[in-house]
């Protein structure tokens, strides 16, 4: 069976002055080593999803989908409320809120250093 895996997503968190030469260098490695690249997120401009972010290629912003914020701020907003009311909340569910703002640090800067306190619990 043939398997195809796409590793240009790596070169979508590189941008700068040097990305247009990144791109064609790499394009090439691609080619010569029989690896498949999308050629859709060559097109400047042009916003795709990687990793579950929204990514400019042209701007080289990441953003978080409103789905995903909306769905991270339902979850702060119960784990809020039944701190406020002194009610436990589970260790998965704090776990949960976890993985998800750890997820979405990749997109905010500096965002790990938000967390320190709650990775302590």
């Amino acid at each position: 069976p043939h398997t195809t895996t796409y590793v240009d997503d790596f070169l979508s968190g590189a941008w700068g002055e040097w990305i247009e030469e990144l791109f064609e260098v790499s394009g090439e490695v691609f080619r010569l080593t029989g690896m498949t690249e999308k050629l859709k997120k060559r097109e400047k401009g042009f916003e795709l999803v990687m990793l579950g972010f929204l990514f400019n290629s042209m701007t080289g912003v990441l953003k978080i989908p409103e789905e995903k914020c909306v769905e991270i701020l339902a979850l702060l907003r119960s784990v809020r409320e039944r701190a406020r009311r002194k009610q436990l909340v589970s260790l998965r569910e704090l776990s949960s809120l976890g993985g998800k703002l750890t997820w979405g640090c990749a997109a905010v800067v500096c965002g790990s250093f938000y967390l320190r306190n709650l990775r302590r619990l």
